[in-house]
């Protein structure tokens, strides 16, 4: 039973309060009027409330209002004609308790118009006092009167209207004929808003409470189900999850019981409802919302489970065809998702099934608070991200579209980020056919973000190559690159190509590693006494494993499953401060080689130019500016020089790490010389044979370099920058 308070006028007769007495008395009003104030002594409405012993007083302009009406603490606060102005801290005190009724049409916004029931506007009266209202509805030629009732708010005659009620006027009206009738209208209204608000079974006191189920993924469903069943939630929901939730013994209100309406259209409409969006989307702090859900019959669902069907399991089948991944977009799911997340101060909405348990635990110790709920709806507002730019990305067809989205999975978190004070985690598109994606820990470190850029550097090295292949990364550049007959020879290779700079560094192989190429690094720690960070390759067999992980505990094994370069994503984004770059992705390297040309008098042989597109498959992933030397006979690296801004000094880098091993070998260059004088240097070093870009306004000071040196150089007529 609802408390109230009312408020009375001064000169009225005190009929509003006889009103609400009357309504009380005849059972219509569930509600106990604790108090009756007044601003004098004389005000007809005392009378009433004395002759029904009814409490109340005559608040003098020295009494403390508010801490009286804090102290009867009532639910709802009547002013019924009450002339002073209400103080601020009092409706601060009691927000969405004070209703007041005014003698005009008040709109739902400072903006908005109210029209009378014959289309004309209607008038605000806003400032005006009751004889004065109902004089300007005559003076103003109106067709209507009206009043309204609205929560007070500290804006003067406007809030929140609760109801509004009209009455025509006649050609003899006059103030006395039109207040009367508007009066009873009043009354009506008066009481019709007070049962509203009062009556048992009104929304304030309703305590059925709803969640709303309707799940792909059914993991831990059927036990979080329970638990707010026990909680005292109603569960509605829909097909399969519906079964599942019957099947656990979960009682279950079938969302048509709610909608009134079928599954229908092949499934296509089940959620999407005025019923459902309603129950969701309506504010509860918001009374006038309250109000018209009750008088539509709204259910309260407070609470809405759901995650989409995965898009990315039904694209990821190269052959399905556009109808059938269009018939497998989700429309209800996401409607109810977004509706309850952007209600998050009313609703809890809940997509992930690791979740289920800290929602369940916080409602029974109800400690749900206003941090859980947002970032429970952030977690559903990137659900619906995620899954709607996946969808975006399959009907796309165009390379470079002006709006873009890239979905990201969290794979884990990582050890550190670049430093051991930054924090990091990996992200993986949907669907991705990375290696990276599928990297498995057999033993020693947790990767760290520079690891797994490493690791991503080798990969991205050797994946041109079905020969085995293996590569020394360190701070995403190449120590060494190397081919072999197998994975003992190649590895062994490219350790040898710079020892020095393999000192840890991390390993990475297109081919498994078996306890001979794993010998390789013991050799290498016996030997050099030096040790290796990280070794990521295919697959490792169980006597491999064993011999690193007694060589050194913090090895970091990792295996990434066989991949190959048709499955290479064709774009590649670079990220900048705020947003990022997409490009075509430097693929299709071999195609290229048609395009070069000997511009020399000299050409190569057959085997300088087999070398030569092995140096050109290797340059195309070292960070510019970059001059690499390649063995003459042996496809491996002996010499690179990379990230300078000055490109003799990578040509010099390159030649003094490759000494000893320059004489009669392949020098590379992934741009053109803009000067002869990396030529001139490679010559001095003996150097045989040169691969470069060409297209510099000094081509011919450096092909002539080369003619004078009786050395081959080839144009490729492509750039292999990599940065």
């Amino acid at each position: 039973m609802k408390r109230i308070v009312v408020l009375i006028s001064n000169a009225g007769t005190g009929s509003n309060l006889q009103a609400i007495i009357d309504a009380i008395k005849s059972g219509v009003l569930k509600a106990k009027i604790q108090l009756v104030v007044s601003g004098s002594p004389n005000a007809h409405g005392l009378i009433r409330a004395k002759n029904n012993k009814i409490p109340n007083l005559v608040l003098k302009k020295k009494d403390n209002g508010e801490k009286i009406l804090l102290k009867y603490n009532p639910d709802l606060i009547v002013l019924a004609g009450w002339m002073r102005v209400v103080p601020s801290s009092i409706i601060d005190a009691f927000p969405n308790r004070i209703i007041n009724i005014h003698p005009g049409l008040i709109p739902d916004s400072e903006k908005a118009v109210v029209r009378n029931p014959d289309g004309t506007h209607a008038l605000w009266n806003k400032g005006k006092m009751t004889d004065d209202a109902i004089q300007k509805f005559l003076d103003n030629n109106s067709t209507y009167a009206g009043s309204s009732i609205h929560f007070l708010t500290h804006e003067f005659d406007f809030g929140p209207v609760l109801e509004r009620t009209f009455e025509k006027i006649r050609p003899k009206d006059n103030i006395g004929t039109l207040y009367k009738r508007l009066k009873t209208k009043e009354h009506q209204m008066l009481i019709a808003v007070l049962k509203n608000l009062c009556n048992k079974k009104n929304i304030m006191e309703n305590d059925e409470r709803y969640a709303l189920i309707s799940v792909f993924d059914k993991v831990g469903i059927s036990e979080f189900a329970k638990k707010l069943h026990s909680l005292g939630y109603k569960i509605i929901s829909t097909g399969g999850t519906s079964k599942v939730l019957k099947d656990n013994s979960v009682p279950v209100i079938p969302i048509q019981e709610i909608t009134g309406n079928p599954e229908s259209f092949d499934g296509r409409i089940k959620t999407i409802s005025f019923e459902i969006e309603s129950g969701i989307l309506y504010d509860r702090k918001n009374l006038k919302h309250k109000i018209q859900a009750t008088e539509l019959g709204i259910k309260k669902i407070d609470i809405v489970v759901c995650n989409l069907y995965p898009f990315e399991k039904t694209i990821a089948n190269k052959k399905v065809k556009l109808a059938d991944a269009v018939e497998n977009i989700d429309v209800g799911g996401p409607t109810m998702v977004r509706a309850a997340a952007k209600n998050f101060k009313n609703v809890i909405v809940v997509v992930d099934s690791n979740d289920y348990d800290d929602v369940a635990t916080s409602l029974k110790d109800n400690i749900v608070d206003m941090e859980m709920r947002q970032k429970l709806a952030s977690k559903a507002f990137a659900h619906l991200s995620f899954y709607d730019s996946q969808i975006a990305s399959y009907l796309q067809n165009e390379d470079f579209p002006n709006l873009f989205t890239l979905p990201g999975e969290k794979m884990s978190d990582l050890r550190y980020g670049e430093n051991p004070h930054q924090k990091s985690a990996v992200y993986f598109e949907p669907n991705t056919a990375s290696p990276l994606a599928k990297l498995t820990r057999h033993a020693g470190r947790e990767l760290s973000l520079i690891n797994v850029t490493d690791i991503n550097a080798g990969i991205e090295s050797i994946q041109f190559f079905q020969e085995s292949a293996a590569v020394i990364i360190k701070h995403n550049t190449p120590c060494g690159i190397a081919l072999g007959k197998n994975a003992k020879e190649s590895l062994s290779r490219a350790i040898d190509a710079d020892p020095e700079s393999a000192f840890g560094g991390v390993i990475i192989m297109n081919k498994s590693m078996d306890k001979k190429a794993a010998e390789v690094i013991v050799s290498f720690k016996d030997n050099r006494k030096a040790n290796i960070d990280i070794v990521a390759v295919p697959s490792i067999s169980p006597s491999a494993l064993e011999l690193l992980t007694k060589l050194r505990k913090s090895l970091g094994i990792y295996t990434f499953g066989q991949f190959s370069q048709k499955n290479m994503s064709r774009k590649n984004v670079k990220w900048i401060q705020g947003g990022f770059i997409m490009q075509d992705a430097d693929m299709d390297i071999e195609k290229s080689f048609k395009d070069w040309k000997v511009v020399t008098k000299v050409k190569p042989t057959k085997k300088q130019l087999e070398q030569m597109k092995i140096a050109w498959k290797f340059i195309t992933r070292i960070p510019s500016n970059a001059i690499i030397v390649v063995d003459k006979k042996l496809p491996m690296t002996r010499g690179i020089g990379s990230r300078q801004t000055s490109r003799v000094r990578s040509t010099k880098l390159a030649l003094e790490q490759a000494k000893g091993f320059t004489n009669g070998a392949i020098l590379a260059s992934d741009s053109f010389f803009p000067f002869d004088d990396s030529i001139k240097l490679a010559v001095q070093y003996g150097v045989s044979a040169v691969i470069e870009q060409g297209a510099s306004i000094n081509d011919k000071a450096s092909i002539k370099a080369a003619d004078d040196a009786g050395i081959p150089m080839v144009f490729t007529h492509r750039r292999a920058f990599w940065h």
